[in-house]
């Protein structure tokens, strides 16, 4: 039988990246049919779940799912991170299962992080960013309160980051690495 759940999981996280990008959202219509997809997919043995009987294969879905959604779901309350994004993160942890769903999250953070620090470098130029982090941290060291940030600065800061497009390359990554 084939394994039809990485070119599933792939293609689907594809197709949100791109839709986050161009629409800033992930819709429903695709992030619940992909949960949906990676419990079946799982179920009958062409995921990425290990061998066994149906149900181990499901279980080792739904863990995915749970464990993947519910630390999104955290960073959605706590840090504002969208809802889409919860919604991706729980339809990649359904195929590939929690543990390979963690690396997946964890490579999607880093590579996000870095790239808004790329597009602040560019932005706002490397050596202005260090003249502020000087700044900000003499200002903090004088008060011990935040220094106050212009327009620019603060429109700046508040730069939209698409968690999909570095969620696909995270997903690229650790399917690319074997299992251990």
């Amino acid at each position: 039988m084939t394994q039809i759940g990485p070119t599933a999981v792939v293609a689907l996280t594809a197709i949100a990246a791109v839709l986050d990008v161009r629409e800033r959202r992930i819709p429903n219509a695709l992030t619940y049919p992909g949960i949906v997809g990676g419990l079946v997919i799982s179920a009958v043995g062409a995921g990425f779940a290990p061998g066994g009987n149906w149900w181990e294969r499901l279980e080792f879905s739904l863990q995915g799912l749970l464990v993947c959604g519910a630390i999104m779901l955290l960073c959605f309350v706590f840090l504002g991170i969208g809802g889409g994004d919860v919604k991706l993160m729980a339809m990649i942890g359904a195929f590939v299962g929690w543990e390979r769903g963690l690396e997946v999250l964890l490579w999607s953070v880093v590579l996000a992080a870095g790239w808004g620090l790329v597009r602040l470098i560019w932005l706002r130029g490397a050596w202005q960013l260090l003249k502020d982090a000087a700044c900000a941290a003499w200002f903090w060291l004088r008060t011990r309160q935040a220094p106050p940030r212009d327009d620019v600065q603060r429109r700046q800061m508040q730069m939209a980051i698409h968690l999909a497009p570095a969620t696909l390359v995270a997903l690229l990554i650790v399917l690319a690495t074997p299992l251990r």
